[in-house]
C-alpha cells in the first residue's frame, strides 16, 4: 500500500528533485520490503517441501522478465509516456501485487517442523541468527557476486562514448543480458536434482568468473551483442545456485529475517560497487573495472569452502541434516 501511495503521490503531484527523491525513495523501501517478504514466503515453502533449487529458479525468472522488459520498455515510455502517466503504470502494477496480499495462503505456508507452541523473544532470535553461520556464508557470496564495479554506469559509458553504440542499442544490449540467464537459470532447474548443491555452486562459480573476461571482445556494435549474450549464459547458472544457497541456508522461522538479511547485501553491493566503478572508471578506465569485477567473482571460491557442508551437500529432494 504504502509504494502505492508513492507512486499515485507521484503521479499527481507537481514534480520537483525533491518531491521526486521522495516519492522513489519511499516506493523504493516499501519495494524492498515487499521483495523480501516474498521470498521469505518462497523460502519457507521451498524448505519445506524440499525444492528450494526449483523454486530458485522460478524465483529468478521473476526478477529476470521484468528487466527484460523494463530494458526493452523503458525508452519507449520515455518518448510516448509522459513522467506522470509513466508513475501511474508503476502504480497499476503495485496494485496487483496490493490485490495478492488477500490471498489465502496459510495452508501453503503452514509447517510441521516447527512447535506451535514455541515462543521466541526478539533478543534470542537475534543471537540465533548471528551464531547461524551459514546465512552469512550465504550472505557474503551475494554480496561478492553482485559487486559488480564494472557494470551499471562504467559499462553505459564505455559502450555508448568508447565502443560508441547508440542509447537503443544499450538498450538490446541490456535486455539480452538478463535475458540470456534464463536458459542456464533453466538448466540449474533440471540438474539441481541430480546432483549435489556442493557441485554445483562450485561450477556455477568457475563459469561465472568468465563473466568479466569477455567484456574486452565488446568492441562494436555486433560483438557488444554477443557478449551480452555469453554474458547472461555465463551468469544465470550460478544466480540460480545462489540464491538455492539463501534458501536452504536461511534459520527456521528467521527465513524473512534472513532473505533481508541477503537482500541488504544485494543492496550494499550494487550501489556501492556502481559508486566505486565509477570512481576506478574515472581514473584508470573500464579495464581496469572490469578486472577488480572479476577479482571480486573469484573471491566467491575461498567462501564457499566456509559453507558447512551439511547445507550443500544433498540434491533437489533429499533432507539435509540440521543447520
Amino acid at each position: 500500500m504504502i509504494a502505492l501511495g508513492a507512486y499515485l503521490w507521484l503521479g499527481g503531484a507537481a514534480l520537483d528533485y525533491y518531491s521526486l527523491l521522495r516519492g522513489v525513495v519511499i516506493a523504493g523501501v516499501a519495494y524492498t520490503i515487499i521483495a523480501a517478504a516474498a521470498q521469505g514466503l518462497m523460502t519457507v515453502v521451498a524448505q519445506a517441501h524440499l525444492m528450494t533449487g526449483r523454486l530458485s529458479v522460478v524465483f529468478g525468472f521473476g526478477i529476470f522478465v521484468p528487466l527484460v522488459v523494463s530494458a526493452l520498455l523503458g525508452g519507449w515510455l520515455v518518448t510516448h509516456v509522459s513522467a506522470r502517466g509513466t508513475f501511474i503504470l508503476a502504480g497499476c502494477a503495485t496494485a496487483v501485487i496490493v490485490a495478492q496480499a488477500f490471498w489465502q495462503l496459510d495452508g501453503v505456508v503452514r509447517t510441521p517442523r516447527r512447535d506451535s507452541d514455541f515462543h521466541e523473544s526478539g533478543l534470542s532470535a537475534i543471537a540465533r541468527l548471528t551464531a547461524h553461520r551459514p546465512i552469512w556464508a550465504a550472505a557474503l557470496i551475494w554480496f561478492l557476486w553482485n559487486f559488480g564495479p564494472g557494470w551499471g554506469t562504467p559499462m553505459f559509458y564505455h559502450l555508448t562514448q568508447t565502443v560508441k553504440i547508440s542509447s537503443q542499442l544499450f538498450g538490446t544490449f541490456t535486455a539480452l543480458q538478463w535475458g540470456f540467464f534464463l536458459p542456464t537459470t533453466l538448466l540449474y532447474g533440471a540438474v539441481c536434482r541430480r546432483t549435489s548443491l556442493t557441485r554445483l555452486l562450485w561450477w556455477g562459480t568457475l563459469v561465472a568468473i568468465l563473466q568479466g573476461p569477455i567484456m574486452f571482445f565488446a568492441n562494436s556494435a555486433s560483438s557488444a551483442i554477443a557478449v551480452a549474450v555469453g554474458f547472461g549464459l555465463f551468469g544465470g547458472f550460478a544466480t540460480a545456485a545462489y540464491m538455492d544457497l539463501i534458501m536452504r541456508s536461511c534459520p527456521e522461522g528467521l527465513e524473512g529475517t534472513g532473505v533481508m538479511l541477503s537482500g541488504a547485501a544485494l543492496a550494499l553491493a550494487t550501489n556501492s560497487g556502481n559508486l566505486f566503478g565509477s570512481w576506478i572508471y574515472a581514473r584508470g578506465g573500464f579495464a581496469l573495472a572490469v578486472i577488480v569485477t572479476t577479482l571480486a567473482t573469484a573471491l566467491i571460491v575461498p567462501v564457499l569452502w566456509w559453507v558447512p557442508a551439511n547445507v550443500t551437500a544433498t540434491r533437489e529432494g533429499e533432507r539435509a541434516t540440521d543447520i
